[in-house]
């Protein structure tokens, strides 16, 4: 595409890549605007009144790489704290995480490696109709064969079943998230409890720290990467695949 005179439902938007992990849709979120480039990006859509943005789902261990969505954030109040905080930091920002958002294509991508400006997308702002198109059987069918693991995965996937009966995709996504979030919390707090009685009780001669801790998480490391993994790309492989026709791959 070279400009969206090919795609009448095309918007051009903003892109905002600082955000690691992306809020789900009802979200409120609060911003630090201090980098040069997003102060233009604020000063830009404030002039021109549209007050929104996309940001885009990012792999959380592959740096640079974003899927093909973003939620678009719209901001409900601002603030210029410039005087108060002596330019260190331009506006304080509170936002509400509103629809998916397609990426077609970056219009300047020339300028992620200097950040003079900020990147700009043509993506196409889904409405309400694109998330009840999304097929979830597949993915019913998957939890439900999952369902004979141990007692607390078991209950978080009635948790979500049910989430996603009542409340559909989201209420789906944010229920098995939550319980993705709190098992990461739990296994690294363990991971580093044991981490502290062995660097106690060893020389940090004779094994360092980190060498202590990677050897602790190693048995885990599956685990936490399939904990990681759900955090972070389930929602953007979820939108994607009702693109691609197919999300029984999921899980």
């Amino acid at each position: 595409l070279t400009s969206t005179m090919y795609d009448p439902l095309a918007s051009i938007l903003p892109l905002f890549t600082q955000i690691q992990d992306v809020p789900l849709p009802g979200a409120e979120i609060p911003l630090k605007i201090f980098e040069p480039r997003y102060r233009q990006m604020y000063d830009d859509i404030i002039t021109s009144g549209t007050k929104k943005f996309v940001v885009p789902f990012a792999h959380p261990t592959i740096p640079t790489k974003y899927a093909s969505f973003g939620l678009l954030h719209e901001i409900i109040n601002i603030q210029e704290v410039a005087d108060q905080t002596n330019g260190t930091i331009q506006y304080m920002c509170h936002h509400i995480v509103t629809k998916p958002v397609c990426i077609q294509r970056i219009l300047n991508p020339q300028v992620w490696s200097t950040r003079e400006t900020y990147l700009k997308v043509q993506g196409t702002v889904e409405n309400d109709d694109f998330l009840s198109d999304i097929d979830l059987k597949p993915l019913q069918d998957a939890l439900l064969e999952w369902k004979n693991e141990d007692g607390k995965t078991r209950r978080a996937i009635e948790a979500a079943l049910n989430a996603m009966k009542m409340e559909g995709l989201w209420g789906f996504v944010n229920s098995w998230i939550r319980y993705c979030q709190q098992e990461l919390l739990d296994m690294q707090v363990g991971i580093a409890a044991e981490a502290q009685t062995r660097i106690r009780s060893v020389s940090s001669i004779t094994q360092p720290d980190l060498e202590i801790v990677s050897d602790i998480q190693k048995p885990h490391r599956q685990r936490l990467l399939f904990l990681t993994h759900n955090i972070a790309l389930l929602p953007p492989i979820l939108l994607q695949s009702d693109k691609e026709g197919k999300c029984n791959h999921l899980m």
